[in-house]
């Protein structure tokens, strides 16, 4: 954590001490008369519940800034309902003792909590789940990165051969480059074989070319365009059944 964050986490935890201390203050001055009822002491506690759960908060948005940024409608929702129980208790206090009884002011809280938890839980389903679809696609753009690099460096490489018909080459290899830098970056977890495949085809040629850029055999331009088509069949192949596996 950077000292600007720990800075912050020191002065929330701080704030936090003291609005603990004024409220308990406040609720003994207001209710002072009500020390020993059941109702203050559910009030005092469920005020000190919804305090501490913000402050909770404010530290987890400050020591996970990077992913509150990446979901923030979701930590902001998640937030708004903190804020709102802690706005509910505090009207319950001031307010529910005088028009509700014991029993029922006890269940009044009760409820409010559940549904606080009911709806936070839900936010919180829906940023991890939003998170995990995050990873998930980085993980699949990944992989095809790793495709497109693989045919920059074949590309980098044939240039070290003299080959004839070398810009006709130069242009399949680009063509082929253009064709994976525009495919569909998303791979059904079922067709990821049909990356290892291409990624299979385009490491059978990189063997190739360092052999021939070693000296310990020769590369020649039918062998050049047989292993960059088997490349071409496989990434059509591979978009086609993507495209249908989304249809």
């Amino acid at each position: 954590m950077s000292f600007r964050r720990k800075g912050a986490a020191e002065i929330t935890s701080l704030l936090y001490l003291i609005v603990i201390i004024a409220t308990s203050f406040i609720y003994i001055t207001i209710q002072g008369s009500h020390f020993i009822s059941l109702a203050f002491w559910v009030s005092l506690a469920a005020m000190f519940l919804a305090e501490t759960a913000l402050w909770r908060y404010c530290l987890f948005m400050i020591r996970n800034m990077k992913d509150v940024k990446a979901f923030l409608p979701g930590y902001l929702s998640l937030g708004v309902v903190i804020a709102a129980y802690l706005f509910a208790v505090g009207i319950y206090s001031f307010g529910g003792t005088y028009v509700l009884s014991v029993e029922w002011y006890i269940v009044v809280h009760i409820l409010t909590l559940v549904a606080a938890l009911i709806v936070a839980g839900l936010i919180i389903l829906f940023i991890r789940s939003a998170r995990n679809h995050e990873q998930d696609i980085q993980f699949h753009t990944v992989k095809l990165n790793e495709i497109e690099m693989a045919l920059k460096e074949i590309h980098r490489k044939t240039k070290s051969l003299h080959l004839t018909q070398m810009e006709e080459i130069d242009s399949l290899i680009y063509r082929l480059i253009e064709k994976v830098r525009y495919s569909d970056p998303i791979t059904p977890d079922s067709l990821l074989y049909l990356n290892q495949q291409l990624m299979n085809s385009i490491n059978t040629l990189d063997i190739e070319l360092t052999g021939a850029q070693s000296g310990d055999h020769d590369i020649t331009y039918e062998m050049m365009v047989q292993y960059i088509n088997d490349v071409h069949h496989r990434l059509v192949a591979r978009n086609e059944q993507v495209l249908q596996a989304k249809s």
